[in-house]
């Protein structure tokens, strides 16, 4: 995996960003272990398909960025701030609830 990281680095360049995606316990393959690898070699940040996914990520001391394609229910907003994930927001209803939720943590 270090290999066809370095591949696809020399393909694009320093000034692209690189998300590897990791979802599904990398496809299989311990998605800490290919997420560690990939951080050494330089990858920009993570996608995963959920919070607890990202979580997992972020116990087993990934730093860069993560992004949750599930996106972010109500619930999970804490989560989302205590692991420092990012999710996708899927509709503009949605962002609104996310964004008013924020805005009430904020301001405890």
């Amino acid at each position: 995996m270090g290999w066809n990281f370095r591949q696809i680095r020399s393909k694009v360049g320093c000034q692209v960003k690189v998300l590897s995606m990791v979802k599904a316990n990398g496809y299989g393959h311990s998605a800490a272990a290919i997420a560690k690898t990939l951080a050494a070699e330089g990858s920009d940040a993570f996608g995963v398909a959920t919070l607890e996914e990202g979580v997992e990520l972020r116990q087993a001391g990934i730093c860069t960025p993560i992004l949750v394609l599930a996106g972010a229910y109500p619930d999970q907003v804490d989560q989302f701030f205590d692991n420092s994930l990012t999710p996708v927001i899927h509709a503009l209803a949605s962002l609104e609830e996310l964004d008013a939720i924020v805005h009430r943590r904020k301001s405890r």
